[in-house]
């Protein structure tokens, strides 16, 4: 008879699964016989489907507060968005403003203080050397013009510090007579400003002073001696690009003011003089030392090009009256701000620009005296439509979202808690039934149609299972026991595979072993020494050998040393050598292994049990590159890769004291590490098939086979033993078998096999009868203080080490703390795991 698989799950899980699916069924049956649509109308509303009682509460609220939701948001949206991007610009010009002022004042300040000195030529020019190399500011122009003398002068260029003759400066365009003369006019502690102008100067030594276009602003200060009489006029030229860096600054990213991103138009500030001439413009910071230009601040401008002095300047034409509006606000002192759109300005494109900022640039010339209005500065946001649509469109989605969201809940709270009452009650009937040893029929009163079905069909299941449970129960125990014991297809075909061409020996295809051979790949690339660290048994020589192979030196021999199989003295001739006569057994000379190695690679496993006395021999052999034979006065050089390998942590040794730190670093140039098998469990059908096939070979046993459940038992096995384990645990199986197919009782693992015959047996978990009280653990009666303050913990964290425990019951010494563990695993609290380091300590 065929059984669905449904129909085997004797638990109550695979009984509430059959319940909740044939209830299902019953719930949605058709209404009762007759015409439908008039007891649709007549009937009450407890007779409705669930689908129409949620539809009714949940369609008019949705719609609802989706048209409640776009009209508040697109209200308030257009508000309080634009007043929040007013006050941004406004922000930025007067930043701007401020920032020029600032400038302009500290340059004014260097001017008073210097005309405070003695006035000769090195003082002059240690003045602008210094400012040059400290990044006080951008000065162009230092002179010096003494009352009824020759002017002292000198030039920065960027290039160099030159000095200004006299002639030079008679004829520098344009001429100093101006603000010379303004000047000494002016009381002491007074400063005057020219206009922007373009300064050139004649050659000097047959090189141009200034490139073109070199635009300044000059300040001029009386110079008064002790004496209180004026011994000439000092004046002081400010690059202007220097407040075009201002500008710059906060029109960007870098901007002290920066707060959150902006969309990628760019935004655009200028200056404009008293007059209303544009003369410069922001620019990227990566443009500080390009000329001042005002080509973008023409967008959407009509107006004269160029004045005299600067070819740079702009002026728009009247009609142009917003611009103009702000220039008069500014010749007034005034600051603010315009929302600039269609109904100022039908001639300007103002398809992205919207706010137009404005404020003035003071400069206060007498002390005390009133400001004098230099200009303004202009700051144009060009993104407020592209960026009102964003804000806008998040604000709207997320406030219909979550309002929504709330809402829904409520009401589906509100009204699902009354529809599914019923529905839980029965629900918690049925738990009830699956929890009692015996089923019985579920009894409650009928409340609405669904619920009165879903009774009903429950019921009748229990009745149909009452009678079928033990019988299913049987069979599925019969059934999962012939999956467990047949045979379980293992067959892997990796030998067309280039990566397996490669690696021949190393099996796996896990992520873990996936990165293992491409560390292998890359660690062959370069002839670099390499550190392999791995537990006992996972393949560390395998490395070296795969290493050597895939590199340069494949060609060369490939010697192995076990450091931990040799003593201090034979380890030392076995390395480095000896000569003839160098001790008395030494009969005839031994290259050792750094010359038997030469031209290929040297292996030397278990480093991390050499002696200090090894140790200090291999820094030294691998920091010179040579070696000195036992018996020997000459250095060899060799020409050897050393790859090493350890399952210690060497680290750990380090820090210890008993591995030194600078061998560490010498050898771990690169260092792998290969993965133990209880991290890549994938990987065991693979290598169970590798190692069945092969001892089956080398048994003449073709053909035999793993069980389903020897798969699972090797799959949920830990393998403190690795790879290493893992094959031995194959062969010994495959040599002790009489049958074709590998049981899970015939795979005995390291400890199992290495105690009493019956130690196999506790493999296998003897199910309680029914009814039967859980099995006891071992009781902790005869232990030690240690050993009952650990023994907890232990179970706690499910598996520990020596070191572990040491550290768990206080710092004990290592002997006592191995005395304790071995302990408790005679007395069956404790399960040993592994070898060397590599044990660990299970609760039993």
């Amino acid at each position: 008879m065929l059984i669905a698989q449904d129909d085997l799950c004797s638990t109550p899980l695979g009984l509430a699964r059959r319940i909740a699916r044939e209830a299902s069924m019953a719930a949605f049956d058709p209404l009762p016989q007759g015409n439908t649509l008039s007891w649709f109308r007549l009937g009450p509303l407890r007779t409705w489907h669930l689908q129409r009682k949620l539809m009714l509460a949940v369609i008019p609220t949705v719609a609802l507060l989706l048209i409640i939701s776009g009209y508040l948001v697109n209200l308030v949206a257009v508000r309080y968005i634009n007043t929040a991007l007013e006050r941004t610009v406004k922000i930025q010009v007067l930043h701007m403003a401020h920032i020029m002022e600032i400038v302009l004042n500290r340059a004014k300040e260097d001017l008073l203080v210097l005309s405070r000195d003695p006035l000769d030529g090195p003082s002059l020019r240690r003045f602008l050397q210094s400012k040059r190399d400290f990044g006080g500011g951008r000065y162009r122009e230092l002179i010096f013009s003494p009352d009824g003398g020759e002017e002292i002068g000198f030039a920065d260029n960027d290039a160099e510090i030159v000095p200004l003759p006299s002639s030079a400066v008679e004829n520098a365009r344009p001429v100093l007579a101006g603000v010379v003369e303004k000047a000494r006019e002016m009381e002491p502690g007074a400063v005057t400003l020219s206009d922007f102008v373009s300064i050139t100067y004649p050659r000097i030594a047959g090189r141009e002073v200034f490139a073109p276009n070199t635009v300044v602003l000059r300040m001029a200060a009386p110079v008064y001696g002790p004496d209180g009489k004026r011994r000439g006029v000092l004046v002081l030229s400010l690059d202007a690009r220097r407040l075009r860096d201002v500008l710059s600054l906060i029109t960007s990213p870098a901007s002290p003011l920066f707060a959150f991103p902006r969309t990628s138009e760019r935004r655009l500030a200028y200056f404009f003089d008293e007059r209303g001439w544009i003369l410069f413009q922001s620019e990227n910071m990566e443009s500080a030392d390009k000329s001042l230009t005002t080509d973008n601040a023409r967008v959407g401008f009509e107006g004269d090009h160029g004045k005299f002095g600067l070819d740079q300047a702009f002026r728009p034409f009247p009609e142009h009256s917003v611009y103009w509006e702000a220039v008069a606000a500014v010749q007034k002192g005034e600051r603010g701000l315009f929302n600039v759109d269609a109904r100022y300005e039908s001639t300007l494109d103002l398809t992205d620009q919207t706010f137009m900022g404005f404020a003035p640039l003071r400069f206060t010339e007498r002390p005390g005296g009133p400001a004098r209005i230099l200009g303004g500065v202009i700051f144009a946001d060009r993104s407020r439509l592209i960026l009102n649509a964003e804000i806008r469109q998040f604000n709207t989605v997320a406030a219909i979202v979550v309002i929504s969201m709330l809402l829904v809940t409520v009401v589906i709270y509100v009204f699902g808690r009354g529809i599914m009452q019923p529905v839980r009650k029965l629900a918690k009937a049925v738990d009830e039934a699956l929890g009692k040893p015996e089923l019985r029929e579920i009894q409650l009163p009928d409340t609405d149609r669904e619920t009165t079905a879903l009774r009903l069909a429950v019921n009748r299941l229990i009745m149909s299972l009452k009678t079928q449970h033990n019988e299913l129960r049987l069979k599925d125990e019969f059934l999962k026991s012939v999956r467990q014991r047949e045979k379980v297809a293992l067959d892997y075909d990796v030998q067309g595979d280039d990566e397996h061409e490669k690696f021949v020996d190393i099996l796996g295809l896990s992520p873990a072993m996936k990165a293992l051979k491409t560390q292998i790949v890359k660690a062959a690339a370069v002839d670099a020494d390499v550190l392999v660290v791995g537990e006992t048994g996972t393949g560390k020589e395998l490395t070296a050998n795969a290493i050597h192979h895939q590199s340069m030196r494949r060609t060369g021999p490939f010697v192995s040393i076990n450091c931990g199989s040799l003593d201090e003295n034979l380890l030392m001739d076995s390395l480095f050598g000896h000569v003839k006569g160098a001790f008395t057994e030494a009969k005839t000379d031994r290259k050792g292994a750094f010359l038997a190695a030469d031209g290929g690679t040297l292996f030397l496993d278990e480093i991390g049990t050499a002696s200090p006395k090894v140790q200090l021999a291999l820094l030294r052999s691998l920091s010179s590159r040579v070696i000195q034979p036992l018996g020997c006065d000459l250095e060899i050089p060799f020409n050897t890769r050393i790859i090493a390998a350890t399952n210690a942590d060497l680290e750990g040794a380090v820090r210890e004291g008993s591995f030194r730190e600078d061998l560490l670093y010498r050898l771990k140039v690169i260092t792998i590490h290969t993965p133990a098998l209880r991290n890549r469990p994938i990987d065991i059908p693979l290598l169970a098939n590798y190692f069945m096939n092969e001892a089956a070979e080398a048994m003449n046993k073709p053909g035999t086979g793993l069980s389903r459940g020897a798969l699972e038992k090797l799959k949920s096995h830990a393998w403190p033993g690795n790879v290493r384990e893992l094959k031995n645990c194959i062969t010994r199986a495959v040599a002790m078998t009489e049958d074709q197919v590998l049981q899970a009782e015939e795979l005995l693992f390291e400890m199992q096999s290495s105690e009493h015959p019956l130690a196999q047996l506790r493999d296998f978990r003897v199910t309680p009868a029914p009814g039967a009280p859980p099995p006891q653990p071992p009781a902790d009666d005869g232990l030690n203080p240690r050993q009952a303050k650990a023994l907890p913990r232990i179970r706690e964290l499910g598996r520990i080490s020596r070191t572990d425990y040491e550290e768990l019951v206080g710092g004990v010494a290592s002997r006592t703390a191995q005395a304790d563990l071995q302990d408790l695993v005679t007395k069956g609290l404790l399960r040993k795991e592994g070898k060397g380091p590599a044990t660990r300590y299970r609760p039993a």
